[in-house]
């Protein structure tokens, strides 16, 4: 019995990503073509040093922005060191985590347009509402200087980008959205597509019925779950297109899609190393409040609309023929394979930036 569960996980597994295949290898690619033409090193002029504006600013262009893993931290570091508040520093730091372009369109794949458009909403809400409770509560301080080796984060190996010829910019791209990023999330992407997996086989709705039968009980057991547990953004969706399809409410799934990226350690470690205490605590809350508010909200719109989230989600799978995504998903499994290969055999890659 036991290799029975197991071949239906990797049968259940395999549809999901062959569903999905093509959705990831286009944000791969759209994510490299941002990655080089949109040019870094002018983020802080259009953060600028004000205050609403700044915070704004911050959280909408943070939000597309295809950042690995490893550079989240450096990069608001170096925003603050070139002249962005705090406000502009947290806002950045909320909306870059929860979203991107590479995750909205695995949202789309797997979740449904509604989630799909109201994930980066609320990243910008979210980033926003922190922004400018930083101004009004917190303390009067900057993010202390940290070795030069950070100067790399925003402008690491750019300055000659613009003198690139086109050929060798999309070239760059396809080797950032191919290798380095797919390399950073591809365990991750993984494990939620796994996790996703065990969730519909072994999960009944009757489950979820018994513990989850109350919306905003649901959202404060997702709150607490995303708090405490980091999960990555390419994780957390097919996790959470699994969990609605048992019958949890969506709007306890998009607060799980905003508070487990957002409030991993790493970031919760830099606001209290550089901004102190109560800069954690408005960072946590912001979060918080807006993941249950907009929860509640979206889920007031599926009962208004009378919108079946269940039968909704994953409805864009159907769209191509099975051959065509088999194909497509033997492509990104080779490409995956390929550049956690390359993570592996060259440590010495030095790590990109958004």
């Amino acid at each position: 019995m036991e290799w029975q569960l197991f071949l239906k996980i990797i049968l259940e597994s395999w549809d999901i990503l062959a569903d999905s295949s093509i959705f990831i290898l286009a944000g791969l690619f759209l994510s490299g073509i941002l990655y080089v033409f949109f040019k870094r090193e002018n983020i802080i002029k259009y953060i600028g040093t004000g205050k609403i504006s700044s915070i704004f600013w911050a959280s909408l262009i943070g939000m597309p922005l295809p950042l690995c893993s490893c550079a989240i931290i450096p990069t608001a570091i170096k925003l603050n060191k070139q002249g962005a508040d705090k406000g502009a520093v947290s806002s950045f730091l909320i909306s870059a985590q929860e979203t991107s372009i590479d995750s909205i369109i695995f949202s789309y794949v797997l979740l449904d347009p509604m989630l799909t458009i109201f994930r980066p909403i609320s990243a910008l809400i979210a980033g926003v509402t922190c922004g400018i409770m930083e101004i009004l509560f917190g303390k009067k301080s900057s993010l202390k200087q940290t070795n030069k080796s950070n100067k790399s984060v925003v402008c690491n190996n750019r300055a000659s980008m613009h003198k690139l010829t086109l050929a060798e910019k999309f070239k760059e791209a396809m080797a950032y959205g191919f290798v380095k990023l797919i390399g950073d999330i591809a365990l991750w992407l993984f494990i939620g597509i796994v996790l996703a997996s065990i969730i519909s086989i072994l999960v009944s709705p009757e489950l979820i019925q018994k513990y989850l039968n109350n919306d905003f009980k649901a959202m404060l057991i997702m709150l607490a779950i995303g708090i405490f547990v980091y999960i990555y953004p390419s994780t957390s969706t097919p996790i959470s297109a699994s969990l609605i399809f048992k019958g949890l409410n969506p709007g306890a799934a998009l607060v799980f899609l905003l508070t487990g990226p957002a409030t991993n350690a790493t970031s919760i470690v830099l606001l209290l190393k550089n901004f102190g205490k109560r800069s954690v605590i408005i960072y946590l809350f912001s979060i918080s409040l807006t993941a249950l508010v907009i929860g509640t909200v979206i889920d007031f719109l599926y009962n208004y609309f009378n919108i079946d989230a269940q039968a909704s989600v994953g409805h864009i799978r159907e769209l191509f023929p099975m051959p065509i995504k088999w194909i497509f998903a033997f492509i990104l499994v080779f490409i995956m394979i390929n550049a956690v290969y390359r993570r592996g055999k060259n440590k010495g890659f030095e790590s990109h930036d958004k």
